[in-house]
């Protein structure tokens, strides 16, 4: 593969990912949005006397990232005129936050508190949440969109990078409690 193959298969990978990828972002903007949350687990317990999720995990911040999910699958829609990007968009947006509370189950678990790191799952559990619901549902083939796992390494070959990047911005705005 060429550099112009290189190039396009980047470019490619970040498109079909973008859903996924506001949609993680999103939810921690919950943090200045809003003055009252309400934790997905409802405050609850887990067998093991730990919280299920914990705080960080909100009906809110799950809402906000669905909808953007959602609004860049509609922006699909308008760009290729099939209205099933929609779907696409919405699916990657609720893989990637189910990967997300998968990962927070699992620190809970672990004796981990809410908002510590867990590298390298916290920066991709999105991306294999969003691509095994969009390999699940098979509706990369219903758009005929080939989702591989190539563009899977490369989208998380890039949020290895721009997760930690991002993450130290909204540290410096005052949009995170820590630059993790």
């Amino acid at each position: 593969m060429g550099i112009d193959g290189t190039v396009a298969m980047i470019v490619w990978s970040l498109i079909l990912f973008l859903p996924a990828m506001v949609t993680n972002a999103l939810p921690v903007l919950t943090r200045v949005l809003f003055r009252n949350k309400h934790p997905i687990d409802f405050y609850r317990n887990f067998i093991d006397g730990r919280r299920i999720l914990g705080d960080g995990k909100t009906w809110e911040g799950f809402t906000l990232g669905l909808i953007g999910g959602s609004s860049l699958g509609l922006c699909y829609v308008f760009i290729s005129k099939n209205a099933l990007w929609f779907l696409y968009g919405f699916s990657m947006g609720l893989g990637a936050l189910l990967g997300d509370l998968i990962n927070a189950f699992v620190k809970r678990r672990l004796g981990m508190r809410g908002g510590a790191p867990f590298p390298p799952f916290d920066q991709i559990d999105y991306l294999l949440g969003s691509f095994f619901i969009i390999k699940w549902l098979g509706i990369d083939s219903l758009i005929d969109v080939s989702l591989d796992l190539w563009n899977l390494l490369v989208a998380i070959s890039i949020s290895l990078i721009l997760h930690p990047m991002t993450n130290l911005i909204a540290y410096v705005f005052k949009i995170k409690d820590v630059p993790w």
